[in-house]
């Protein structure tokens, strides 16, 4: 009844995973050619790597000092499961 949806889900997953790998392949080739600093597009854009910080909670820390039990929670999330 629905094996034109569930054929559609799985084409666009498929073609999400190449996408991403395409990301980050070119990615990695910008990264790799402005090692060296920005480089100035044809427009007049740049493109730079930068480096970025955030903070995110170290959880073998968090068990470590046993709160870990004591913090989480669980949620109840739906997801399609296609065997």
């Amino acid at each position: 009844m629905y094996e034109k949806e569930v054929q559609e889900l799985e084409a666009v997953k498929s073609a999400l995973k190449e996408l991403e790998a395409q990301k980050k392949a070119v990615e990695s080739i910008l990264k790799e050619a402005t090692a060296n600093g920005p480089l100035v597009l044809a427009d007049g854009r740049t493109v730079e790597t930068v480096s970025t910080t955030r903070e995110i909670v170290d959880t073998a820390k968090v068990k470590e000092f046993g709160f870990f039990d004591e913090l989480k929670k669980s949620v109840s999330v739906k997801t399609l499961k296609i065997k």
